[in-house]
């Protein structure tokens, strides 16, 4: 339940009313006169994702198309497909599809090697767990004037597997060689009201969250693989995805490459 106190003056009955908010998707990344995957995606996460139904079950990747399990059309490109490849290839969710992110559209599908997928995965479950926490602590304790959210980001690298130079008859040109995820605590005001309203107020007017609130829950720490340690920071991602602040020393704020592998 996100307690609020709703538009009859009574603080609202337990329902699932807080999950993904504000999520948006740039364009499809277009290489070589193809179009292959998404560019960036960008959401607020409330606390009601950890609830009991809070989240969804039905969006796995459904989309193919050409260059995925389609054969390229033109005689210079590849002459295979990724699903035909030996590398065993994903079609990786940006926000993932339990979050709410879509399978069916390509702007929030990227091209993930099955261990790069795998190390999303790994964040995407540090998130869960910093989300329940998030719940219990509106829960737990007298009820707070804002909830504790995450902002969440995922951008395409402009960097392509390829060896360079990334000719258009190289299926691995039309990956990134990484994605870079970055994740905020935020706090989210509560005003009285109908819950649109109220989110709406909440997710336009979140915050940094510089130290996590007194009483807030533990959650596990999220430690960077020592194979993706050295690839920190190496820069060229696509332009355009909404500005994030910088990350602030709440022991949850981080920056992170996952790279294909």
């Amino acid at each position: 339940m996100a307690r609020w106190v709703n538009q009859y003056g009574t603080v609202s009955p337990d329902q699932v009313v807080f999950t993904l908010q504000a999520d948006n998707y740039g364009p499809i990344y277009q290489v070589h006169g193809k179009s292959m995957g998404a560019t960036w995606a960008h959401c607020v996460l409330g606390p009601d994702i950890s609830a009991p139904g809070g989240v969804q079950v039905n969006n796995q990747p459904s989309i193919g198309g050409e260059g995925w399990d389609t054969p390229w059309m033109g005689a210079a490109y590849p002459g295979h497909t990724f699903t035909e490849d030996i590398v065993s290839w994903k079609r990786a969710h940006l926000i993932n599809g339990e979050w709410g992110g879509p399978g069916s559209q390509w702007d929030n599908l990227t091209i993930l090697t099955a261990q790069a997928n795998r190390w999303h995965t790994g964040i995407e479950n540090h998130i869960r767990y910093f989300l329940q926490a998030c719940r219990n602590f509106d829960l737990t304790n007298p009820m707070p004037a804002f909830w504790v959210g995450v902002e969440y980001q995922v951008i395409r690298s402009t960097d392509s597997f390829a060896i360079p130079p990334a000719n258009p008859n190289d299926l691995y040109t039309y990956v990134p060689s990484h994605i870079l995820v970055r994740w905020r605590a935020v706090t989210l005001p509560k005003i009285p009201g109908a819950i649109h309203i109220v989110i709406n107020h909440a997710v336009t007017n979140r915050a940094a969250l510089a130290v996590l609130p007194p009483g807030f829950g533990y959650f596990p720490p999220y430690n960077v693989p020592g194979a993706l340690a050295p690839h920190q920071n190496t820069g060229n991602y696509i332009a355009g995805a909404p500005a994030l602040h910088v990350p602030n020393a709440n022991t949850f704020d981080q920056d992170v490459e996952v790279h294909n592998v």
